[in-house]
Formats: C-alpha cells, sequence, structure tokens
C-alpha cells in the first residue's frame, strides 16, 4: 500500500499538536502582559492574581524555551 501521507499533511499535524499544548488563557495573559506592560497590570485588566498571570506566562517560556519578557526587580 502506497503511503499517502506527505511533507504538508506531517507539517500541519505537528502544527496541531503545538497548538494542543497551548491554552487559550496562557495566549491571553501573554497579550495582555504586552498590551499594558507588566504582570500587576494584565492582573488587574484580566481579573485574576498576578501569580497566575505569572504562571501562565512561564509555562510559554518553558514549552517554546524562550524568555518572552525581561523581567526587573522592584
Amino acid at each position: 500500500m502506497k503511503n499517502l501521507s506527505n511533507s504538508k499533511t506531517t507539517h500541519l499535524e505537528s502544527l496541531g499538536s503545538l497548538f494542543l499544548q497551548v491554552s487559550y488563557t496562557q495566549l491571553r495573559s501573554f497579550h495582555a502582559v504586552a498590551g499594558t506592560g507588566g504582570f500587576t497590570a494584565a492582573s488587574k485588566v484580566l481579573h485574576v492574581g498576578q501569580p497566575t498571570i505569572s504562571g501562565q506566562v512561564r509555562a510559554l517560556e518553558d514549552y517554546y524555551g524562550v524568555e518572552l519578557f525581561h523581567r526587573r526587580g522592584r
């Protein structure tokens, strides 16, 4: 039997699995931090605790293996 899969299908399948690993909540948290300029401001806009925002962004950073925001101490 001939293998019907091609590189396009394989690529699309890998993209699908990528998006399964990233949640809407994580992307929303990332977007809020980028839009407001800070984790605390993002938490106020989204009506969640700052540790929740930090955890969601940290999960994205861990998944992609990059630092998405430069963090400064107080």
